[in-house]
């Protein structure tokens, strides 16, 4: 019983009773961290009572170095460096490591995005010949926006771990106090129609007859092409969002699915101009020295479906 009291004594004055779990470093090793707060928590495993050195690197550059008894401490941080950080006991035979080398990185950029790609213009029409100008090339689909599983967890009681899965896998860490992260999963727009070709201008041609009169064959212009139709946006994605431990998963993660809008149709191109001509001598069909209608314009495309969100 004595010597029960003698260590439960010694663990008082220590911090810590006898099997008493110690808080696990962090944040982990090549830890991503998204928040907009100028400061990232730092713990390891020790006893608040004892002493320890804790050294924080931006690349080569020291940007904290400082004793301290306390087993956390919130160090200055900026978006953009990869950091690295370590702690030591500091102890009456010199120092002992707690932490070794660790890194990690802050982005302050709180949206993600799996949107669809928008859908390729179509091609214009070419130039046409007698028959008129050539139609435009329809655009192209909008791609659909990508389903998005959002996973969220507490790391520990001052961050939040997410994961997120669509088409690439994104792990990261933030704060309990962060705003939320936007997850977009939008359409992409439909490609806009080609413009249609111009018909050529009309033309008087010579010939002659069997006695070698000459003859003169007017054709009229030629018609624009028709402006090519709008391609269709693409559906919004679905993303599904689910937590564990409590979490609010509103909270943290806004989630955006509209469709994408359909293309524009193309323009018509224009109708070549009536042939000129002041030549002597018969003429054969006069009607025909006309100007060539212009193409008319394309349809516009579909919009897409809306996307769903769903809290679990």
């Amino acid at each position: 019983m004595t010597r029960f009291l003698t260590l439960l004594v010694a663990a008082l004055l220590m911090g810590s009773l006898p099997g008493q779990a110690q808080q696990a470093a962090f944040p982990p090793d090549a830890a991503r961290i998204v928040s907009s707060e100028p400061t990232v928590l730092l713990t390891w495993p020790g006893v608040a009572s004892k002493a320890y050195r804790v050294d924080v690197f931006a690349g080569n550059t020291p940007v904290f170095s400082q004793p301290m008894v306390a087993s956390s401490v919130r160090v200055p941080v900026a978006a953009g460096p990869l950091y690295q950080w370590q702690v030591h006991e500091i102890t009456k035979s010199g120092e002992v490591s707690v932490v070794g080398a660790r890194t990690f990185q802050v982005s302050n950029v709180l949206q993600l995005h799996f949107d669809g790609l928008d859908g390729a213009e179509g091609l214009p029409g070419g130039d046409g010949g007698t028959t008129g100008g050539y139609d435009g090339g329809a655009g192209g689909t909008g791609i659909n926006g990508q389903d998005v599983t959002v996973s969220l967890a507490p790391a520990n009681q001052d961050y939040v771990s997410v994961s997120v899965a669509g088409l690439r896998q994104e792990r990261f860490l933030m704060p309990v106090t962060s705003a939320p992260i936007v997850v977009s999963a939008t359409g992409g727009n439909g490609g806009s129609g080609g413009r249609g070709g111009d018909g050529v201008s009309g033309n008087v041609t010579q010939g002659y007859d069997a006695q070698g009169n000459p003859r003169y064959y007017v054709l009229g212009g030629g018609n624009g092409g028709n402006g090519g139709s709008g391609g269709s946006g693409g559906n919004g994605g679905n993303v599904v969002v689910q937590a564990t431990g409590g979490i609010d998963a509103k909270r943290y993660v806004l989630a955006t699915v509209q469709p994408g809008l359909g293309g524009r149709g193309g323009p018509g191109g224009r109708g070549g101009m009536a042939a000129v001509y002041t030549y002597p001598g018969s003429v054969d069909s006069p009607g025909t020295a006309v100007a060539g209608r212009d193409g008319s314009l394309g349809s516009d495309g579909q919009p897409g479906r809306p996307g769903t969100v769903s809290y679990r």
